[in-house]
């Protein structure tokens, strides 16, 4: 009988004639179970099956010095290795130690733990082979001898499903703007994808094997619609996880109110959610007139406000985590509270059939309760905080991991041991992940981001649990789950599911052709967890191992004052502020070894260690009401600066407001009348864009409600930052909705990003020209090229507002007024910004990439801060005849490198780091004034802060 997920061979009886033909595999090794627990094995199509054929078979699978393993040569090689063949009482101690081995190791791999065996045995030679049966092998011996070769995945797009027909449906039944779902939460069991919209409360289902689709609301909709679009924002409720049962035949949903403290929800659609899957995968509803709300005699709610919750393992319990900070557990059909626990500041949880694992806030314990009464007092502990926990199906081991999104772009994961609650291994990559998943087999991670369009996959077999696939995908994924061990699904773009399959590859290969495989994936991504090698500016994790390889790190003499190599760490020394970047080899030695035979290899690495930049002075803060700000902007003099804050208005709505900011002896304060309320004209409008020219305020507003509308307006602002409360002027916009609000350096021209309701063109830019005494024209519409601008920042226009940048997907796109059109593609694009004759595009792993303006091939550059951070802003300046680009970082891998950093831009379109402010919560947004004198930025920290920067006249 065969081991699991092998196809089954079977044999009831052994004698010693031939095997019949019905039971000889021309595909697979055939593998023996005796009642006394003796198992043999014999490779693909063996007509007899014994001791001797066991030691063949294991030979042609792991045998890793033989370079053509055909049988002849492996029972060649054993001839050598034993001095002949081995004796019946020999094969007889050879039997006897797989029998006792797999009986010591019940849950190990059989073919593993062979040839763990077979090592042993070879490695004794001949003079032990007496002595056999007394060979015991350990855990570990059998999981190195159970990795033969490097594991190679191929990933491909099997399955991809939008669902904008199905939604477009929806909008006959009270949905408003269904067009954008966003789907942002997966599962996968049982041949089904499950997807939940994070707009529109309901769930895409995807049946796998025929690739039929059923897309259905779960909370009650009605004519005032529940879903909203994505220029104004999720709904009051929104769905936020779902969870598959083992069968798939239900799907758990929570949909709590938007902020879980709000007293003014919608209560018939808020809950956790028991929905029954039906046969053509849909939700059961009613529907009453323009109500639709699912039905109650098949599916359950539950009226609680959730912030999270989690199916056990055995299906048998609900956990959940309510939004008074108590751990509630419930049966499986939402009823029968059998346990509850008051817990603050609970980060992660998961639940096995015995046990609740739960994580606090900045804690690096994960602490075990019984979840029949939520007690225990057993904790493990990490060296990191967890911000997510993963069982595997037996309950026995647990994956824990923090999201790169919010730790700086590194993904740490750590594998514990239930059975003692050791820490089987550790690791970081580099991935700005949302959200990650593992395989049930738990060999194997996968992990999403919406900022970063890759999909990870990590070995978890491996030593050291490295990268074996970083796939660059056409599109951003908020979410991953894995169907089975070879198929991972994921979110596909905003409407979309998507099924990847995941070939692994493992292949008969000889120490040097793993040796040659190892080098060739051995990069970047796959040491220093992901980090730069062209900008090294803190210390780097340099890995031991990589997947069956040994590294010994060396460097060379010009790095020997920045680089200290201990024990597979790399403290980094960076050259002083006068010094030069210093630049040299980083040598990976590498080696693999086989009962004795050992094979090196050798590959290099260019290393740049940059010097310390100038320091600038540090950011003077002010707080503000707790609201986020958008894009700001200053004055020429720096003393004044703008921006849309959002805050709640008298109607309740979530609408974005001026707030200004007036400097003096570089301190910044809030202007009058902006402070506690910020400062609207319209109460059906709210702000998509502001800037500042002359003695003018500029707002660009998008309409609220079906009475509000969408204009450009100006207001007089006066030396003390304090706005009229009058507009000086004003157009209507009838084109569309404005998204985003860009300004060419002089801010004297507004670009309007609008979406139309045009399917041939279904973005613009109207160009306004503002004079001096704050009026204003409409100078030009540029009709914008591309499907994918609304989410991507402001547009980038030139001087003269003839042209406009904006991203695409991964492309940038150029679009002028006389319809020309060009385009670069670049690796995850997060914003694009213009300053004299070159574009800027910044990237969510830490990198600028600069074109001209004809975004041609040879003239882009390519620059890398180092820091992994995200960058949300940019503004070129000139200062003393030099050109500067500013840029802001936040969610750096090293939060001493969030910050300001001042780059000069040279004659060439390239980069060069000239100085820094630090920042340790990070820069969001910025402007800059126009002589370059002054930074401002905003931030979180404990609420919503701006502060600003003065930036030395000099080099």
């Amino acid at each position: 009988v065969c081991d699991p997920n092998e196809t089954s061979e079977s044999v009831t009886t052994y004698v010693s004639d031939a095997l019949p033909t019905t039971l000889r595999s021309s595909t697979y090794p055939l593998a023996y179970l005796g009642d006394d627990g003796i198992v043999l094995t014999a490779p693909v199509g063996a007509s007899e099956i014994s001791p001797a054929t066991t030691l063949l078979n294991n030979e042609l699978i792991y045998n890793q010095v033989i370079a053509s393993k055909t049988s002849a040569a492996v029972q060649s090689y054993l001839t050598e290795q034993f001095g002949g063949e081995l004796t019946t009482s020999q094969q007889q101690g050879f039997a006897l130690a797989v029998k006792t081995a797999i009986a010591a190791n019940p849950s190990a791999s059989t073919y593993g733990i062979i040839a763990a065996i077979v090592n042993k045995a070879v490695e004794a030679g001949a003079g032990a082979l007496d002595y056999i049966s007394d060979i015991s092998v350990s855990t570990e011996e059998i999981a190195a001898a159970n990795i033969p070769s490097l594991n190679k995945l191929e990933l491909s797009e099997s399955l991809s499903k939008n669902v904008d027909a199905q939604v477009a449906a929806q909008e006959t039944q009270g949905w408003i703007d269904a067009s954008d779902t966003s789907i942002s939460v997966l599962d996968a069991r049982n041949g089904k994808v499950i997807g939940g919209s994070h707009y529109h409360n309901a769930l895409t289902v995807i049946d796998v094997a025929s690739g039929a689709v059923a897309f259905s609301p779960v909370s009650t909709l009605s004519d005032a619609g529940h879903g909203v679009d994505a220029a104004s924002g999720a709904s009051e409720n929104y769905l936020r996880d779902v969870q598959l049962n083992s069968d798939a035949s239900y799907a758990y949903v929570n949909i709590p109110p938007k902020s879980l403290s709000s007293s003014s929800l919608d209560e018939n659609t808020y809950g956790l959610f028991k929905v029954k899957i039906e046969a053509d995968n849909s939700i059961k509803t009613i529907t009453d007139g323009t109500v639709t709300s699912i039905d109650e005699t098949q599916s359950i709610r539950l009226e609680v406000k959730l912030d999270a919750f989690v199916l056990s393992n055995d299906n048998n319990k609900v956990v959940a985590y309510d939004s008074d900070e108590f751990l509630r557990v419930y049966d499986n059909n939402l009823e029968n509270q059998s346990a509850v626990m008051e817990m603050a500041d609970l980060e992660a949880f998961t639940a096995s059939a015995t046990s609740v694992y739960t994580v606090l806030k900045a804690s690096t314990d994960i602490n075990i309760l019984s979840i029949a009464e939520l007690t225990g007092n057993e904790a493990i502990r990490l060296a990191f905080t967890p911000q997510g926990l993963i069982l595997n199906e037996d309950s026995s081991k647990l994956l824990a991991y923090n999201t790169g999104h919010d730790n700086g772009g590194t993904m740490d994961i750590a594998i514990i041991d239930l059975s003692n609650n050791s820490i089987i291994g550790v690791n970081k990559f580099s991935i700005t992940s949302d959200t990650a998943a593992v395989s049930p087999d738990f060999s194997k991670l996968a992990a999403v981001g919406h900022e970063d369009s890759h999909l990870l996959v990590v070995n978890l077999t491996a030593p050291n649990f490295s990268v074996q696939s970083n796939q660059e995908l056409d599109y951003n994924s908020r979410d991953v789950a894995f169907l089975n061990n070879e198929q991972v699904a994921i979110t596909n773009e905003r409407n979309s599911l998507a099924v990847i399959n995941i070939t692994t590859t493992t292949g008969n290969v000889s120490l040097q052709a793993k040796t040659d495989s190892a080098l060739a994936g051995l990069n970047t991504t796959t040491i220093n967890g992901g980090g730069f090698f062209d900008a090294v500016i803190n210390d780097l994790s340099l890995s031991e191992s990589y997947e069956n390889l040994s590294i010994a790190w060396e460097i060379d003499g010009g790095l020997t004052n920045n680089i200290t190599l201990t024990d597979g760490a790399a403290t980094v020394t960076r050259p002083d502020v006068e010094a030069s970047d210093a630049s040299g080899l980083l040598t990976a030695k590498t080696s693999a070894s086989f009962r004795g035979v050992t094979i090196n290899g050798t590959k290099t690495f260019d290393i740049s260690v940059r010097k310390i930049p100038q320091s600038l002075p540090a950011v003077t803060s002010v707080q503000t009401a707790e609201n986020s700000a958008q894009y700001m902007a200053a004055n020429v003099d720096g003393d004044i600066m703008l921006a849309p804050v959002r805050f709640t208005n008298d109607g309740g709505d979530r609408v974005y407001g001026f707030i200004s900011l007036k400097t003096e002896d570089t301190q910044p304060a809030i202007a009058s009348g902006t402070a506690e309320l910020p400062k609207t004209y319209v109460s059906t409008e709210s702000l998509v864009g502001v800037g500042i020219y002359g003695g003018n305020a500029i707002g660009v507003s998008e309409a609220l409600g079906d009475t509000g509308q969408a204009r450009i307006f100006t207001l007089p602002l006066n030396a003390d930052g304090v706005l009229g409360d009058t507009h000086t002027a004003e157009i209507n916009i009838t084109t569309g909705t404005p998204l985003k609000v860009g300004f060419n350096p002089q801010q004297n021209i507004v670009a309007v990003m609008i979406k139309t309701q045009s399917e041939t063109v279904p973005y613009i830019t109207e160009m306004y020209q503002v004079a001096t005494d704050g009026s204003f024209t409409l100078i030009r519409t540029i009709n914008m090229a591309g499907l994918a601008y609304s989410v991507f920042g402001p547009p980038a226009i030139n001087d003269d507002g003839t042209t406009v940048y904006q991203r695409d997907g991964e492309s940038v796109i150029m679009t002028q007024a006389d319809g020309t059109t060009a385009s670069a593609v670049v690796d995850d694009i997060a914003r694009v910004w213009y300053y004299q004759g070159q574009v800027f595009v910044h990237t969510y792993a830490g990198n600028i990439i600069s074109f001209n303006d004809a975004l041609e091939a040879s003239s882009r550059k390519e620059f890398s801060t180092g820091t992994g951070g995200r960058m949300y802003g940019a503004a070129g300046r000139e200062i003393n005849g030099k050109n500067y680009l500013f840029v802001p970082v936040q969610r750096a891998s090293d939060n001493s490198l969030n910050g300001i950093y001042q780059l000069e831009i040279l004659a060439d379109g390239s980069l060069k780091e000239i100085a820094f402010s630090k920042h340790e919560a990070g820069a969001d947004r910025m402007a800059v004034s126009g002589d370059g004198d002054t930074v401002y930025i905003s931030y979180s920290d404990d609420g919503r802060w701006f502060g600003m920067v003065a930036i030395p006249n000099a080099d």
